[in-house]
């Protein structure tokens, strides 16, 4: 699972890239040296003909995915696969790439960026403030504190507790609408009100995408707006699946197709939203668990793990190497 494959020299934003798991251009390539020396690179495609039977998978398969229809991917990753004639799987936020809107996860992740976290904290706190004083009911500032600012993932990351906090309130704690504004309201504060020139240079477009997959990329759904699915009620799970699905056929360029494939924003997967995809064609989807495959007859094609390429790249003895992938950790463990 890859997010972000970035030049540092080519952002305002260099913070932003130490809060979230992301690759230096020279650690991808490395990460793609390492991969084709001990692993075949297979598509969505090939996994799913083999449970029809029309083929078969090398012991040492490997899916490359990216999430977020990132400009990198366009830029950076599709012409390096293309070198290398890899082929890899790409899940698309709908609306930011339609509409040029920045997913709510990227605002929350780019206003951690835009000042010291503590900063943050009270600017959110004081948000909250302003909605209590026009009577909105919400729990006191501490109680939420207490509630938010603890990772539900301990050990995997280096967060620090306001770093938790804000990600965890905003993206969850509160309704999706105060989610929305307060993240919203803090966005054009802290980091500009041009929203739609900022995911212009955030995202890849439409044409992007249809070129990558003209190159022969698997291209799939991330949702429409990109949220927890497993966080919202059954009608806003169709909304959400239902217009992904859409997306797609539009850039297919077909009213309906077989075989979807997607990616659960923040990995919200539960019974409601893998019978949603079954219902619009989606016959493959990821998660974000941390395992590996061991077994590829007991797999659930609609609950597929991923390991983070950044922090877990599987060793060619199949052991999770937890560790920040760089050229020089590479080398090392080979």
């Amino acid at each position: 699972m890859y997010h972000d494959v970035r030049d540092l020299h080519h952002t305002n934003h260099p913070r932003r890239y130490e809060l979230k798991s992301f690759l230096r251009v020279e650690e991808f390539e490395a990460q793609l040296d390492y991969i084709q020396r001990f692993y075949t690179v297979v598509s969505v495609a090939q996994i799913l003909a083999m449970y029809r039977g029309a083929a078969e998978l090398p012991s040492n398969a490997l899916v490359m995915t990216f999430d977020d229809g990132l400009k990198d991917h366009y830029t950076e990753v599709l012409p390096r696969l293309k070198a290398r004639s890899l082929t890899g799987a790409f899940f698309l936020p709908a609306r930011a790439v339609l509409h040029r809107s920045v997913m709510n996860a990227h605002k929350i992740q780019f206003i951690l960026a835009a000042a010291e976290e503590v900063v943050v904290v009270r600017k959110v706190f004081e948000s909250l403030d302003a909605l209590r004083r026009q009577g909105v009911t919400l729990p006191s500032n501490d109680a939420l504190w207490s509630t938010f600012s603890r990772s539900q993932f301990p050990g995997r990351n280096r967060w620090s507790p306001e770093m938790v906090f804000v990600t965890n309130l905003l993206r969850n704690g509160l309704t999706k609408d105060l989610c929305e504004s307060i993240t919203a309201e803090l966005f054009a504060k802290m980091v500009t009100v041009n929203e739609a020139g900022f995911a212009n240079e955030l995202y890849l477009s439409f044409d992007d995408a249809r070129e990558m997959r003209s190159a022969g990329m698997e291209i799939g759904g991330h949702g429409y707006e990109s949220v927890n699915l497993a966080c919202l009620d059954e009608d806003e799970i169709e909304n959400e699946v239902k217009r992904s699905a859409l997306f797609l056929s539009d850039l297919f360029d077909q009213s309906s197709i077989s075989e979807l494939i997607f990616s659960y924003p923040n990995g919200g997967v539960n019974l409601t939203t893998k019978a949603c995809l079954r219902r619009h064609g989606f016959a493959a989807a990821f998660t974000t668990q941390m395992q590996l495959v061991v077994d590829i007859d007991a797999l659930e094609l609609l609950e597929i793990p991923r390991l983070d390429a950044p922090q877990q790249l599987p060793r060619h003895d199949s052991d999770a190497v937890p560790c920040r992938w760089t050229t020089e950790a590479i080398s090392a463990s080979i």
